[in-house]
């Protein structure tokens, strides 16, 4: 059946294999350019084995007469994968002969309801180069892989190969922030440089939350001692208020009080007046 089906139009950069350069504790992108040499328009689709590991830009689109179209392929954190299972991921290229009818807002379905015979497609496979060292796939079994176990990279993989195409449209799709789409033409070299500029922007941004947020707490720590005086303030306030009437409502003590002071009065008084009698007794005398 695959002698019958029309041999691919597209040319592929590189032809046969995607390679991805490490560390693989980020985002990892490497580009594909398809070519169109034909006097015809070409759509094509992007699939993969892997769908929640890869991001591909664009995953699907037209490419005029002997036009040209950059497509990145951004893998994602691999840390925790191994390298046997990463030498399962597989790439295809399908494309389709379209004319005028057919735009790039329903070449998904006109591909899917589409004659296989009329569908071309060439398969990728992956090779992952970690610290200077190429790890080549081990299993020549993989490259016999059929075209339904590909999924789209902008999908969820679908829960058999029978259902793969039928649920190709039907599944959410992955979002990437503007930030993170490469542009046409992008290298590993350049999203690199672009990736360390989103770490860049990424701490300035936690510098300027931190920012804020020790403003807002002097702030706080400003209304907190603004708060305290005033119910200080309010406390010296009712303690005088309360302290008042009972000052006033105390009537002074009318009984003389015997202190040394007094007694040390009367004995000068007392004395006083017996000079003043004698005196007077010396003078009648």
């Amino acid at each position: 059946m695959s002698s019958l089906k029309t041999p691919q139009v597209l040319e592929l950069d590189p032809p046969t294999e995607l390679i991805f350069r490490g560390p693989f504790n980020e985002i990892v992108t490497t580009s594909l350019k398809l070519t169109n040499p034909t006097n015809e328009k070409v759509g094509f689709k992007v699939k993969t084995t892997a769908p929640k590991q890869y991001c591909v830009r664009p995953n699907s689109g037209i490419i005029e007469s002997h036009d040209e179209q950059q497509v990145s392929v951004m893998l994602q954190p691999l840390e925790d994968i191994p390298l046997a299972d990463r030498m399962k991921h597989k790439f295809m290229v399908q494309s389709m002969c379209v004319d005028d009818s057919i735009s790039p807002d329903i070449l998904d379905d006109a591909m899917r309801k589409a004659d296989k015979k009329k569908l071309m497609d060439s398969k990728l496979k992956c090779s992952f180069v970690e610290e200077d060292i190429a790890e080549q796939p081990s299993s020549s079994k993989a490259d016999t892989i059929s075209a339904s176990s590909f999924e789209s990279s902008e999908h969820v993989l679908a829960p058999d190969n029978k259902s793969s195409e039928a649920s190709l449209d039907n599944t959410p799709v992955t979002t990437i922030t503007p930030s993170e789409q490469p542009t046409a033409g992008s290298t590993p070299g350049h999203n690199t440089g672009r990736e360390g500029n989103l770490e860049s922007e990424h701490v300035e941004s936690e510098l300027r939350l931190l920012r804020d947020r020790a403003k807002k707490l002097n702030e706080e720590n400003k209304t907190l001692k603004t708060e305290t005086d005033r119910l200080r303030q309010q406390f010296l306030t009712q303690s005088t208020t309360v302290n008042k009437p009972n000052r006033v409502a105390t009537p002074p003590s009318s009984n003389f009080a015997v202190t040394p002071f007094n007694a040390f009065a009367l004995l000068l008084i007392f004395i006083a007046l017996v000079m003043g009698y004698i005196i007077g007794s010396s003078s009648s005398a």
